[in-house]
């Protein structure tokens, strides 16, 4: 029965350790960037991030903006020496 128990608990969790989170980042020209966020359900969603002098405005989409400065002086879209 114990062997069932774990055989029944493997097979019900594995769908959500495969369907795992993923997001891709493409260059968009100019500095500016596209987001790609696969959900754990299996949807796409789209983010477009539009370089400024404070940082990035990244809209997604349905709209919703949102300042993001923590990219502007760190390595996290690659090379960013030009920024020192």
């Amino acid at each position: 029965m114990k062997k069932i128990i774990v055989l029944l608990a493997a097979v019900l969790l594995l769908p959500g350790i495969a369907l795992a989170e993923s997001v891709n980042v493409f260059d968009a020209g100019g500095g500016n960037k596209l987001i790609y966020r696969t959900t754990d359900d299996g949807d796409v969603q789209s983010s477009l991030a539009i370089e400024t002098a404070g940082g990035y405005v990244v809209t997604d989409q349905n709209g919703n903006s949102t300042l993001v400065n923590d990219f502007s002086r760190d390595d996290q879209w690659g090379d960013r020496k030009d920024r020192d």
